[in-house]
C-alpha cells in the first residue's frame, strides 16, 4: 500500500477534532516555529558580528592610546637623558647633617 492512502484512511478515521487540531499544528504552529528558529539564529548572527566589529574598533582605538602614552613617555625620559644640567644635578652627592 501507498503510504498516502494509509495515513488518508488514518486520518478520515479519527475525530474531526483531532483532524483541526493536526491541521492547525501542520499549518499554522510549526511553519510559525520554523520560521521562528531562523529569526532568532539570524539575530543571534547579526549581534555576534556587531560586537566583534566593534571590540575591534575599541582594540584599535586602545592601541592608538597606549601608542600615544608610550611616545610621549619615551620622548619625555629621552629628554631628560639628554639633559647635562639634570644629570648633573643627579650624579652631585650631598651630605646630610
Amino acid at each position: 500500500m501507498n503510504l498516502l492512502t494509509v495515513f488518508g484512511k488514518l486520518f478520515s478515521r479519527t475525530k474531526v477534532k483531532k483532524q483541526l487540531y493536526f491541521i492547525y499544528y501542520s499549518a499554522i504552529l510549526i511553519p510559525i516555529l520554523i520560521i521562528g528558529f531562523f529569526l532568532i539564529l539570524y539575530t543571534r548572527r547579526l549581534l555576534l558580528d556587531h560586537y566583534q566589529n566593534q571590540v575591534e574598533a575599541d582594540n584599535t582605538r586602545i592601541k592608538s592610546i597606549m601608542f600615544d602614552v608610550t611616545t610621549s613617555v619615551y620622548n619625555i625620559s629621552d629628554e631628560i637623558f639628554n639633559d647635562k644640567n639634570l644629570q648633573t644635578l643627579l650624579a652631585t652627592r650631598y651630605n646630610s647633617k
